[in-house]
């Protein structure tokens, strides 16, 4: 096992010297020094390609696919599709009150959507209140911008929804193009539970 001051030394820079018989630190750090380790606290969701892996709970996603959208207010959303054991799910990289999260996104019907008082509206509306399997969610963010994909770019609008009652849960409901619409019922994903981000293959 290695001493302290050869760590010292070896990952930070700082060398130790006796000087007329006195121990005397050099606090001298080298100007980039050398890491041995992954560090992924340097490694950002936005930067997973495809081919990358992310490992949420100890189980890992493979990106198969990866599409952006840039709104009105330059701020970007990426839309992750990845495989695990279990099949394939659908990660969306957001900000949600002036933090960045990740959401975990499972697809719904948007006709199973209705406003408060049970009429169905267009999304183009964004009712103040939605209903989804007898939950109220509240909006709190509608977006227009374009969604920039390998085969053309599309004008694109997305409505962003609260659960009043898990602060953790959202409908997230895009709309791409003049009539292709989507809706995601998504959990939000704890710091924590993000092991490891490998961004390529």
């Amino acid at each position: 096992m290695k001493n302290l001051e050869k760590v010292l030394e070896e990952y930070l820079g700082i060398k130790n010297e006796v000087v007329a018989g006195e121990y005397k630190p050099n606090l001298e750090v080298k100007a980039t020094p050398t890491k041995r380790y992954y560090d992924p606290t340097n490694v950002g969701i936005e930067s997973i390609e495809k081919g990358g892996v992310i490992k949420i709970s100890l189980e890992d996603y493979t990106i198969t696919k990866k599409q952006q959208y840039e709104w009105d207010d330059n701020f970007i959303v990426y839309e992750f599709v990845g495989n695990h054991s279990e099949g394939v799910s659908i990660f969306h990289h957001i900000e949600i009150e002036h933090q960045k999260v990740l959401l975990n996104s499972k697809p719904i019907r948007f006709f199973s959507l209705k406003s408060e008082n049970n009429i169905q509206e267009d999304i183009t509306l964004s009712p103040i209140i939605l209903k989804y399997n007898d939950q109220k969610y509240d909006k709190i963010k509608t977006q227009k911008g374009i969604l920039f994909s390998n085969s053309n770019n599309t004008q694109s609008m997305m409505t962003l929804y609260q659960s009043l009652e898990n602060e953790n849960e959202y409908l997230l409901l895009f709309k791409n193009g003049s009539e292709n619409y989507s809706a995601y019922l998504s959990e939000k994903i704890k710091d924590s539970s993000i092991n490891l981000i490998l961004p390529r293959g």
